[in-house]
């Protein structure tokens, strides 16, 4: 039962390690004075998340998260607030067409609606596909379009799973405070992970 390659130990291991994460995704948050360390510690998160998953040496976790903080500390920050910025004109957008009636309104509405899913989609691909591939920052959002377009099912299981520990959270707040965070942003880069293996095969094939 308590082997450590027993399910029931593995499960333990992985919660573990999801607590740790987000303890120190909030130091993260808190180093940058919140305005400067939320984008670069989230994407610290999903770095770490992503050695964690695709296996191999053994690591700490403070230090895997620290030296990808540091290091992409302000590419974080320029793409961050970059997505952010245009999330909050779409949203506008959105919220400005609900004003409008007739025929145009409606079509105003359900374009304006369309951007904001698709760019929020944009934002929950960025950080993965940014840890995954060497690219520059200017053709980061070319390619997260690409690998988003290309993904129906993996984008469809992102949006389940963030409803599903949404709905956990609304149950129990101490999930929000312990895992949440870790874990959507383990189970969307699992999720991102599998898509990534298969490009890479295509590739090189």
């Amino acid at each position: 039962m308590f082997h450590p390659d027993s399910p029931l130990m593995k499960v333990l291991t992985w919660l573990s390690q999801l607590v740790e994460i987000q303890f120190w995704w909030v130091i993260g948050v808190l180093r940058g004075f919140i305005i400067a360390g939320i984008f670069p510690a989230t994407f610290a998160m999903f770095a770490t998340s992503r050695s964690l998953i695709r296996g191999g040496e053994t690591f700490s976790i403070r230090k895997k998260f620290f030296e990808s903080y540091k290091q992409d500390f302000k590419n974080a920050n320029l793409v961050g607030y970059f997505w952010l910025a245009i999330e909050i004109l779409v949203v506008v957008n959105f919220r400005s067409s609900l004003l409008l009636s007739g025929t145009i309104g409606t079509a105003f509405f359900w374009i304006s609606y369309a951007v904001v899913v698709v760019w929020s989609l944009v934002g929950i691909y960025t950080i993965p596909v940014y840890s995954q591939f060497d690219i520059p920052l200017k053709e980061l959002f070319r390619h997260v379009i690409v690998v988003m377009l290309s993904s129906p099912i993996h984008t469809l299981a992102m949006f389940i799973i963030f409803f599903i520990i949404s709905w956990l959270i609304k149950k129990s707040l101490i999930l929000l405070f312990l895992i949440a965070f870790a874990a959507v942003c383990d189970l969307i880069m699992r999720i991102a992970n599998h898509r990534f293996k298969k490009i890479e095969k295509k590739i090189t094939r």
